[in-house]
């Protein structure tokens, strides 16, 4: 059972109490995943790349991403609603379902701006969301998945402070989950 540490932003656990079916829904996918299930997941995904000709995966975050991609459909979560008209530089939440957002992201932590101002633009602006939900790993476990890349990637602390500084910007409610292993 994979362990996570979460971080409430403008409030939003209290958005989620505990019999919340959005809330039951994200700590089930969570709690479905094992490392031994992702290391067997990041084989078939290196052999499915390797029959198409493509270059594999060192770390595990592609295959992580699958796994997560699969249960957020078959949960009937909407993926990649646009929030931005604009199709030189669309503003994407991987997943939308009754006015929740959730972004699920193991990039380079440059790209954390961009993912929290895509949730106030949701949220404040276009009227979408209520709450965001933001799934990353803790920088403990970002060594674990990859080694050559843990020192770039977005991380829960780095997220978690970000939201810090920037409280007065992002006013939307987020709810961020570190996976710990």
């Amino acid at each position: 059972m994979m362990e996570y540490v979460t971080y409430s932003h403008w409030y939003s656990e209290e958005m989620l109490p505990p019999d919340n079916k959005i809330r039951c829904e994200i700590q089930d996918i969570i709690s479905s995943l094992t490392y031994e299930k992702l290391v067997q997941r990041h084989r078939h995904d290196n052999e499915m790349l390797l029959s198409e000709g493509k270059k594999t995966k060192v770390g595990l975050q592609f295959s992580l991403k699958n796994i997560l991609r699969e249960a957020f459909s078959v949960r009937d979560w909407i993926p990649n609603p646009m929030t931005s008209e604009d199709c030189k530089n669309p503003l994407l939440i991987d997943y939308y379902k009754n006015k929740v957002g959730a972004t699920i992201t193991f990039n380079n932590r440059v790209s954390v701006g961009s993912d929290l101002l895509c949730f106030q633009l949701a949220g404040d602006i276009k009227d979408i969301i209520d709450l965001g939900i933001y799934i990353c790993c803790t920088k403990a476990f970002s060594k674990k998945i990859s080694i050559t890349e843990s020192t770039a990637m977005i991380s829960f602390e780095k997220v978690t402070l970000d939201l810090e500084t920037f409280k007065p910007i992002v006013t939307v409610p987020v709810w961020v989950i570190g996976l710990v292993g």
